[in-house]
């Protein structure tokens, strides 16, 4: 089932690479921003990053959709510091060193992808973790999916490859995750989507 998640990634690494070659600056830049503003972590604090906007495809009408991403313009901070979990999720930085906003992982998620319940998911689907607002404020991919005997998601079991701000890729268990979330007091909600 890998190959699953290798072609969810190509759907933003093929958009990405193709909206502009990796030795050509993108178009779009803004000034550079605070990525993590609500981190306490000085190094965390000093990432600064330039938005862009990439095309990643058309509406029904043939309007051009463009999703908001950013791009790590600090220096020498390390690979861990340069991309998030929509980076890893959706294959931004293994295109071009970029990731998704949270408005631009909605984006993606609402072009490529369908929600589906547990008892339908695979090892290479995304779960989403959503506030209250609807806001996909973290993703991972699925590395191995267990359901309990009601197809309910067993978070004890169900294991996710995920990037939880800066901290470094990691595989771990959905109760983990959702430890980490109820840690900064973040409720959401948990969503399983594949490609459409």
């Amino acid at each position: 089932m890998a190959s699953r998640g290798v072609a969810a990634a190509a759907v933003f690494v093929l958009a990405v690479g193709l909206a502009f070659p990796r030795d050509e600056p993108p178009t779009g830049e803004s000034k550079g921003i605070e990525v993590f503003t609500d981190s306490t972590d000085e190094t965390v604090k000093k990432i600064r990053a330039k938005l862009f906007d990439v095309p990643i495809g058309k509406d029904a009408i043939g309007n051009e959709i463009k999703i908001r991403c950013w791009k790590s313009t600090t220096p020498n901070l390390g690979e861990r510091y340069s991309y998030s979990c929509h980076g890893l999720t959706f294959g931004g930085y293994a295109a071009n060193k970029m990731s998704p906003t949270n408005d631009g992982a909605s984006l993606i998620l609402e072009k490529f992808y369908k929600p589906i319940d547990p008892a339908d998911a695979h090892a290479g689907d995304v779960l989403v973790w959503r506030n209250s607002e609807a806001i996909p404020i973290h993703s991972g991919i699925i590395e191995k999916l267990t359901t309990k005997s009601d197809h309910v998601l067993d978070a004890d079991k169900t294991t996710v490859n995920s990037k939880n701000g800066v901290l470094p890729e990691k595989v771990e268990t959905v109760a983990d995750l959702e430890k980490f979330f109820n840690t900064r007091k973040n409720p959401t909600t948990v969503m399983i989507y594949t490609l459409k």
